[in-house]
């Protein structure tokens, strides 16, 4: 049921308006615009019929009786035009879905220029399967900042670790089927935040190899030996993974540099998966 309504206008359909009063006396026809417009700024049409009178100036009370009757449906709080309550409140769904749309438009604008290309790319990426209804609650009621924005983008990233390390997204207990293996997400609480991307996209691509890794021992030697790796830096480490993923390489190795000869010697290699040929398994080698 509407109650007072802020909104200066609403829709008039001319031609249904016109084919649903041609048979109506003008005073009637007068009558009915001014109820339609007490409902769209008040909400239903008091039942009292001398207070209405002076709502529709000039119109008999026989006359608002047969108008309210042909066109309005009495209800508990009052008459409501149902034609014109379907019109408000699209209406309304209407302004606040642009609303919304709006708002989060402006998220992404503010996004992109707080947070560096590769950041905003990753955060458009973590929300790519994210209507605008659930980004704005997301944001909602929080003020858009560089450290909001390195907050949501850090949370998202564990997420989507948690979620890979799953191989399938669902966390099953250590007693698992007959046949199976049980399956744990990867904790990265202790990773180094500026690492955490840069490993789910090294998950994401062996992923797509066809191999993972199985245990949460074996994801924090990888974490730990890119950090080595990389010297703590986790821009090189961004490169090291890059480099590894342009050449097809099944595993992470020193950064290539113009006096080294492939990147893959020295005992560089941090982490592989081999395919146990007994059982076709990925297993971990380190």
């Amino acid at each position: 049921m509407e109650t007072k309504n802020n909104d200066p206008a609403f829709l008039f359909y001319s031609k249904d308006f016109y084919e649903g009063t041609r048979t109506m006396l003008p005073e009637e026809r007068a009558c009915y615009m001014d109820l339609l417009i007490y409902q769209h700024q008040h909400g239903p049409i008091p039942t009292d019929i001398k207070r209405v009178l002076l709502y529709c100036n000039g119109i008999d009370e026989a006359t608002l009786i047969a108008t309210l009757e042909a066109k309005f449906k009495l209800c508990d709080k009052g008459w409501v035009n149902r034609r014109l309550s379907e019109v408000i409140q699209q209406r309304e769904e209407f302004s606040n879905r642009q609303s919304v749309n709006g708002k989060v438009g402006q998220f992404f604008k503010k996004a992109k220029a707080l947070l560096t290309k590769k950041e905003y790319a990753t955060l458009k990426e973590s929300m790519v399967n994210k209507g605008n209804d659930e980004i704005y609650e997301l944001i909602s009621g929080k003020e858009i900042d560089k450290a909001m924005l390195i907050a949501m983008l850090e949370a998202m990233l564990q997420a989507k670790l948690k979620h890979l390390g799953n191989g399938n997204g669902n966390i099953k207990d250590n007693k698992g089927g007959v046949g199976e293996k049980p399956q744990i997400g990867f904790n990265v609480d202790n990773i180094s935040p500026g690492y955490i991307s840069v490993l789910s996209e090294w998950l994401d691509y062996k992923r797509g190899r066809g191999q993972t890794y199985k245990t949460q021992k074996s994801f924090e030697l990888l974490a730990e030996q890119l950090v080595q790796l990389s010297r703590g830096d986790p821009q090189t480490a961004d490169m090291i993974v890059k480099q590894s993923m342009a050449n097809n390489w099944a595993g992470l190795f020193e950064l290539k540099t113009n006096g080294s000869s492939n990147g893959k010697n020295i005992g560089s290699k941090v982490h592989e998966v081999v395919t146990d040929p007994a059982t076709g398994d990925f297993s971990d080698d380190i």
